[in-house]
This record gives structure tokens, sequence and C-alpha cells, in this order.
């Protein structure tokens, strides 16, 4: 009885160990080295060329700074 016990308990604390490590492992198995395909970071500056535009078709653009 005393080795079931025993078997019960380690069979516990491997089973602890092993969802434990699984929860905390890196997420970044896509290939982009975990950066998904369609996050694209986008600078103004190389969109607009020529500068930021006033408006676009009747929608005015105020800039706040």
């Amino acid at each position: 009885m005393k080795k079931l016990s025993n078997f019960m308990w380690l069979l516990a604390i491997a089973l602890t160990a092993t969802f434990t490590f699984t929860a905390c492992g890196d997420d970044d198995d896509k290939p982009n080295g975990g950066k998904n395909a369609t996050e694209v970071e986008v600078n103004p500056k190389k969109v607009f060329v020529n500068g930021m535009p006033k408006e676009i078709r009747e929608f005015g653009i105020r800039k706040s700074f």
C-alpha cells in the first residue's frame, strides 16, 4: 500500500510539472519569429512621401500637436 501511495504522489508531481512547463513555454512557433503575418508596421513618412494629406475626399485632417 505504501508503494502505491508513493507512486500516486510521484505521478501527481510529474503531471503537475508537465502542465506547468507546457503552460510557460514560448509561443513563437510562427515562421516570423512569433509575429503574426498580418501585423504590419506602417511608417507614415514612407507612406506619404509628399507629406501628410490635408484632406481625403470630403474629410479634413487636423493635426493635434
